[in-house]
């Protein structure tokens, strides 16, 4: 549901998050970069007030746990629900034609920001008599850019260049897998069960898109990505599956054959690595085994528009 007055608008309901996300993502796949804070989709209310033409304000609420079982299971009872904390949201924006733009897209600047709280049990079934839990702290703030660096002229975005992206930075942001479901949104662990004391790694990254427009219809599309966990080295013996550094390149080719009609072609190579490797000397894994993983993708794509 959305409402709409003069100076504000207010938005309830199942959305793409608020903040942080890139304005313009050109990848073919809806999660070809979403670890680097892509973008979420999330039960949530949100209030923007605009105060000018050009500068806003967000503040809302949003699901403080993953609900939709993109990891299998429906985290109804987590660490993030548990602790009575709804997820705290919002941003700062600035947006202007006075650069000019690119279709929909002009100078756009924000800072936003999550807040929430995780409180965390062990054993994860309770026995009263082993009972422990603490309480964490689970926020992550972005900047997010959006710069025509060649403006459209008379409506032809022939020759434009659009250059967006962000850069993140936070802590235990796995109640709502900012970092894309059932990948790197890691969370907090046990750093000492006799003192009933946990802790979570703090996490940054940034996306980057290029976008050059051939045509008024074909552009080419170049994107980068980096996240990194700053892990201790008994939390990475602790974790050694969880990853530890992740890096993206990708380029692609959009075509609007025609209003209704859109082809595109991708390339994509993705680095990841790991806090440890496995170690199994009875079958002669080495530590220096299998810490990293490549990977190249290649996707062809068609969309059609009623």
């Amino acid at each position: 549901m959305s409402l709409n007055w003069q100076s504000a608008e207010l938005m309830i309901g199942q959305n793409w998050q608020q903040w942080g996300m890139p304005y313009y993502n050109a990848a073919l796949g809806n999660n070809d970069f979403g670890q680097y804070l892509g973008g979420n989709r999330t039960p949530q209310a949100a209030l923007r007030y605009f105060f000018t033409k050009e500068f806003n304000i967000m503040a809302g609420v949003t699901s403080a746990t993953e609900w939709s079982g993109a990891d299998n299971i429906r985290q109804y009872n987590d660490g993030y629900a548990r602790s009575g904390w709804p997820g705290l949201q919002g941003e700062i924006a600035y947006w202007t034609d006075r650069c000019g733009k690119i279709g929909p897209n002009n100078l756009k600047f924000a800072l936003g920001a999550y807040f929430g709280k995780e409180k965390k049990i062990w054993p994860p079934i309770t026995r009263a008599r082993d009972y422990r839990d603490d309480t964490l702290d689970a926020w992550l703030t972005a900047f997010r850019y959006s710069i025509p660096l060649v403006p459209e002229k008379a409506g032809d975005k022939t020759m434009s260049l659009l250059l967006n992206g962000n850069f993140f930075y936070g802590q235990n942001v796995a109640g709502n897998n900012w970092m894309m479901p059932g990948g790197p949104s890691n969370g907090s662990y046990w750093r000492n069960f006799r003192t009933s004391e946990a802790n979570a790694p703090m996490v940054f990254g940034a996306f980057a898109q290029l976008s050059w427009w051939l045509t008024d219809t074909l552009s080419v599309n170049g994107m980068f990505g980096y996240l990194k966990y700053k892990y201790s080295s008994d939390a990475r013996d602790f974790m050694p599956d969880n990853v530890n550094m992740m890096q993206t390149y990708g380029v692609n080719l959009l075509w609007d054959a025609n209003e209704s009609l859109r082809l595109g072609l991708q390339w994509m190579t993705m680095f990841t690595g790991y806090n440890r490797s496995y170690y199994f000397p009875a079958i002669g894994f080495k530590d220096s085994e299998d810490r990293t993983g490549h990977i190249d993708q290649y996707r062809l794509a068609a969309w059609y528009f009623f």
